[in-house]
């Protein structure tokens, strides 16, 4: 359990130094290709239009360094204890290592939209997807798009 926190917390650094190195450079939504900013913007316009219960929702883009990733970001709707996750899907090269599984193999895109997902549940508790397998589905309808959500 203390390797899995302590990943999660290399990997939450790891986000926050790319999202800040991003504000830093000054990268926005319209330094990706049109394709790309498209998928994200078609993505939040769903969110803002078809899906209830989340809330700030929105659309950057972060460096690594070698590629700018948009990613689209929205505060999910509660659980039962009241918790409300923030579900970030950031788009990544296709055959990247990053994320877990490919999403991108039907899509004819050479990139994915992809999130991570709290994997840790307490005794006798489900994994919670946070909505994103519908919100998943309302994206390949209407925008084409084949996002995936994996668990750390």
């Amino acid at each position: 359990m203390a390797r899995n926190f302590r990943s999660r917390k290399i990997i939450f650094f790891g986000i926050a130094a790319a999202l800040w190195s991003s504000y830093a450079a000054g990268a926005s939504i319209n330094d990706v290709s049109p394709q790309m900013r498209h998928d994200a913007e078609c993505m939040t316009n769903v969110l803002k239009t078809q899906v209830s219960g989340i809330d700030n929702i929105k659309i950057d883009v972060w460096n690594d360094g070698h590629w700018l990733h948009p990613y689209v970001q929205y505060r999910a709707a509660a659980d039962k204890s009241g918790f409300r996750y923030v579900v970030q899907f950031i788009a990544y090269p296709k055959c990247s290592p990053n994320p877990k599984e490919s999403c991108c193999s039907d899509t004819g895109r050479d990139y994915c939209f992809s999130a991570v997902l709290p994997g840790i549940v307490g005794p006798g508790e489900r994994l919670s997807d946070w909505g994103t397998s519908k919100v998943q589905k309302k994206w390949k309808d209407v925008c084409g798009i084949n996002a995936d959500a994996v668990y750390d």
